[in-house]
Order: structure tokens, then C-alpha cells, then sequence
């Protein structure tokens, strides 16, 4: 939401235009995604899930434990949603 937010757009004038009845959810989940808020977020988790193993790698971590971090943050990252 802090996305749709920040884009000023159609998003934005709903949110802002007072409280979000519950048949609204769905229309207002499409305009986030129309603004880019997903393909933001995807990329943002693929960026930070990066970093996260590059870090396990230089720390050398090894063993059961290190593949199933290893494994984990890729299906998480590639679930679809």
C-alpha cells in the first residue's frame, strides 16, 4: 500500500478519500498491481533474497542446514502468488 501510496495515482485518490468499504478490496488490489505495485515488490524481494545468499555463501556455510536456507529463499522467491 505504502507503493500505491507513494505513485499519487488512482490508488492513491481512493485511499485517501475515506474508509475502504470490503467490496472495494479487490478493485483497489488491481489498481495497485496496474501502478507496478507487484512487479515493485517482486523485485524488491528478488534484490534482498540476493543479498541474503550472497551473504550465506561468504560466510561459507555449509551442510543440511545452509542448503535448506538455500532452498527455502528460492521456492519463497519464486512461489506464485
Amino acid at each position: 500500500m505504502i507503493y500505491g501510496l507513494r505513485q499519487d495515482e488512482d490508488f492513491t485518490a481512493r485511499w485517501t478519500a475515506g474508509p475502504i468499504q470490503r467490496n472495494e478490496t479487490e478493485a483497489l488490489a488491481n489498481l495497485l498491481e496496474s501502478e507496478g505495485a507487484r512487479k515493485f515488490s517482486q523485485d524488491a524481494a528478488a534484490q534482498m533474497t540476493s543479498k541474503a545468499l550472497n551473504a550465506l555463501s561468504e560466510a561459507q556455510a555449509e551442510g543440511e542446514a545452509s542448503n535448506a536456507l538455500n532452498d527455502l529463499a528460492n521456492r519463497l522467491l519464486n512461489r506464485d502468488v
